[in-house]
């Protein structure tokens, strides 16, 4: 289930939201406070990140973002799992973001991947010193996206975790997700099971036993595609469902 940012707005049962963070302008510091500042952030400032946290009011704060991260990972019981990503306006990723959360006290690194995927703090002192989260772009040239997906076990699972995972995902949006974003987004009704390639299969084991083929091409959250088959919450019964090994799980 993705939320996107509303100038971006896709209404799809997958949507991205711009939220998650507060990405601030790079800029030099003045000469006459440069070589103060350089003394102070030395030890823990990450090397070759020169920025200055400058609020950019297109981006969720890290308070509201800590609160909505933290509230569904307690309120869902850790059966939805919360992905971020960070790229260019065209949604493109950028081979030298560099990202960090920044206080009076506490500078943090937030490690970036190949992709994209922010792997972001969760850390009551920053939150309680009002940190903000500073970057090495300029303002306003980057998207945040927010992506829900369902937490299953790996070796496979019952149809009854499926329909809890998919009301673990309403009751996240409903109550921890800005109502702002959330008017453009539809219920979850099911999962997708995929794959990197089409030639794979999901075993569905109950009174009777079917195979659903993981062919169709889906986009994923880290700007690729993966290969699913769909489970829609209303068709299952009470199934033991197995999926081959290595399957990636969305929202429907």
């Amino acid at each position: 289930m993705r939320i996107r940012p509303l100038p971006l707005v896709i209404c799809s049962l997958s949507v991205a939201l711009t939220a998650g963070i507060r990405l601030a302008q790079a800029e030099e510091p003045p000469a006459s406070t440069a070589s103060a500042t350089a003394s102070q952030s030395q030890e823990t400032a990450p090397p070759a990140v020169e920025v200055k946290a400058l609020r950019d009011p297109a981006i969720m704060p890290y308070k509201q973002a800590y609160e909505m991260l933290t509230s569904i990972q307690k309120a869902t019981q850790d059966k939805v799992k919360v992905l971020v990503r960070v790229t260019a306006k065209t949604q493109k990723t950028i081979p030298d973001l560099h990202i960090r959360l920044e206080s009076n006290e506490t500078r943090l690194p937030v490690p970036v991947s190949e992709n994209g995927i922010v792997d972001i703090p969760l850390s009551a002192k920053a939150y309680a010193e009002g940190a903000e989260f500073v970057t090495n772009q300029k303002k306003s040239t980057l998207s945040a996206h927010i992506t829900l997906i369902p937490n299953l076990p790996a070796n496979g699972f019952q149809a009854s975790e499926v329909q809890d995972s998919l009301n673990a995902s309403i009751k996240a949006m409903r109550e921890f997700v800005p109502w702002y974003y959330r008017i453009f987004i539809s219920n979850p009704k099911g999962v997708a099971v995929c794959y990197d390639n089409p030639q794979q299969q999901i075993v569905l084991r109950g009174q009777q036993e079917k195979v659903i083929s993981a062919s169709e091409k889906m986009d994923n959250p880290y700007g690729a595609s993966w290969y699913c088959g769909k489970l829609m919450a209303r068709e299952l019964e009470n199934e033991h469902i197995l999926p081959a090994s290595g399957y990636h799980l969305l929202y429907l």
